[in-house]
């Protein structure tokens, strides 16, 4: 493998499918044969009667590059989806610098590392005891947390969490993942089992030359291109002579705008409370819930943004 990915893909057509031996295809295999490949997985809200009786969507949250604040997305997209009802389980999958913890003000008990060790044998019971709640009235919102010591890193990986998620699904609506950025097969295994990926950036050159990179590279994995929506983080902020250029940038796709709220979004992670459930009447956390609506009627419909 080239050590500057990015580079092979500036240079050349390289066969991503091919490289990742396990990949699109092969999470293909795992569905109805029957069953159309956009097709994304339904919402079914759980109930009394036991959990949903389909597996609930994966959704990862992929910063184009570092520092675009993807994580904050991660947190208050699974907190705008549980406000509407859904159960929704939010997943740190950075395990050597996991951030997840810090923003909703929870340490760790029982770890990930707890889920991913057993295999096979997970039942309702021990996912509930690794699930930390977020709001303290409310059970919809839980997070899943990898050690902060990075002790993850060594111990476990993307592919494992794969099949650990596999094992779980029927537990929650839905579970929202916060992927890391290194492109390998354990990621790429990871993305292959998700109905959408949302890819964060800023509206800024250097973050919008990595989110186009990222597209080349997902088209080479053979994910069609409704499976990702793109989300300008930041919106309105200093570069707005680069924002205005999306609609050639990203010509035919449609991208979704979060407004630019440093201070809002850095007081709410002191308190250790996502901005939609501290700040719900703000503009970002409606536009984050503007999001999480228009996320959950693309899963529900199973056709194209």
């Amino acid at each position: 493998m080239p050590s500057n990915i990015f580079a092979s893909v500036r240079s050349g057509k390289p066969d991503f499918s091919r490289l990742f031996k396990r990949g699109h295809n092969t999470a293909a295999k795992t569905q109805d044969n029957n069953a159309p490949s956009h097709t994304s997985p339904a919402l079914v809200t759980t109930g009394d009667a036991g959990p949903a009786a389909v597996d609930a969507p994966i959704i990862a949250v992929l910063g184009a590059k570092g520092g675009v604040g993807a994580s904050t997305i991660a947190v208050n997209l699974a907190a705008a989806a549980a406000s509407s009802g859904l159960s929704t389980t939010l997943v740190d999958a950075n395990f050597q610098v996991p951030d997840i913890a810090n923003l909703v003000g929870h340490e760790v008990s029982h770890s990930l590392l707890e889920l991913t060790s057993r295999g096979k044998n997970i039942d309702r019971l021990i996912f509930q005891a690794c699930r930390l709640d977020v709001a303290a009235d409310s059970h919809a919102l839980g997070v899943l947390l990898p050690p902060s010591n990075g002790e993850a890193a060594t111990k476990s990986n993307l592919s494992e969490l794969s099949d650990c998620l596999d094992q779980v699904r029927q537990y929650s609506d839905l579970f929202v993942v916060d992927v890391p950025r290194h492109l390998d097969h354990h990621l790429v295994t990871l993305l292959d089992r998700c109905a959408k990926i949302i890819l964060v950036f800023e509206a800024n050159i250097s973050a919008v030359a990595a989110c186009q990179r990222w597209l080349q590279v997902f088209a080479e994995l053979g994910y069609e291109s409704e499976r990702v929506m793109l989300v300008v983080n930041r919106s309105g902020s200093k570069n707005q002579i680069v924002e205005q250029q999306l609609g050639t940038c990203f010509a035919g796709r449609h991208t979704w705008k979060i407004p630019n709220a440093s201070s809002l979004t850095r007081d709410s992670s002191n308190h250790g409370i996502p901005v939609v459930l501290s700040h719900s009447g703000s503009k970002y956390a409606k536009s984050v819930a503007k999001l999480s609506v228009d996320l959950q009627q693309t899963l529900n419909r199973g056709d194209r943004v």
